[in-house]
């Protein structure tokens, strides 16, 4: 585990603890690496969508509880070998990462960007995370109040992801309304497309990682193809 994450990840997890009173059962997400990572693309999510960790601010109050919760999240393995585990699965009581609009298109834009040529460990080849790293444990977006408790914190801890991973190209599927809430998203400028801008992130090693933003894939509208068309276009600019 990078220290400077689990630093942060430990004040991620008292703040929300202090300012978020609910007792709801929570969940994060720690930053995945795929082990093929190559520095092509790095993935951004608005928050994880359900998970298996999950506790509540009590708990957090104890520090030997911290510890534990940071060791639950953090995958030894390739973090991002379960989306292909999960590819196509049909058993009922599984998730079926294929079946997903936010998995699904970005599949299709890695092979857009040739980052890769099949399917085979195609999720091995990112970095992944959230803009928001703790949820409700189940399903669904955190809400306003759950936002606020831990917006200043994800702020730090996403220029540290960035930084850290340097990626030459990020996606943010995550619409422009919640990365406007970013520092490191806010000099992006309207694309011709609908609901999709773009801007340059300068990294502390004095190279560019350019940025898409778009609409999360749930709310898509037309086809995945013409969506991933755009956002391959709008990288190549």
């Amino acid at each position: 585990m990078v220290m400077e994450f689990k630093d942060q990840y430990k004040i991620l997890l008292r703040e929300v603890a202090k300012e978020y009173k609910k007792d709801e059962i929570v969940t994060a997400l720690y930053p995945m690496k795929g082990l093929n990572y190559n520095r092509e693309l790095m993935v951004i999510g608005q928050a994880v969508n359900g998970w298996s960790v999950n506790w509540n601010s009590k708990q957090v109050l104890d520090d030997r509880n911290i510890e534990i919760i940071l060791n639950d999240i953090y995958l030894t393995t390739c973090p991002m070998k379960w989306v292909v585990d999960c590819w196509g699965k049909k058993e009922p009581e599984n998730y079926n990462t294929k079946k997903s609009q936010f998995w699904s298109v970005i599949n299709k834009t890695l092979k857009g960007l040739k980052i890769i040529e099949s399917d085979r460990g195609w999720s091995s080849y990112i970095v992944w995370t959230n803009l928001y790293k703790i949820a409700p444990h189940k399903s669904g977006n955190p809400s306003k109040a759950l936002m606020k408790a831990q917006r200043e914190i994800c702020n730090n801890l996403l220029e540290l992801e960035i930084n850290h991973f340097e990626p030459k190209r990020i996606l943010l599927l995550t619409g422009i309304n919640w990365s406007k809430e970013f520092t490191a998203f806010q000099n992006y400028k309207i694309s011709k497309y609908d609901g999709k801008a773009v801007g340059e992130y300068k990294l502390n090693n004095g190279k560019v990682a350019k940025y898409v933003i778009a609409p999360h894939p749930r709310s898509l509208k037309g086809s995945q193809e013409k969506m991933v068309k755009e956002l391959v276009e709008l990288f190549s600019e």
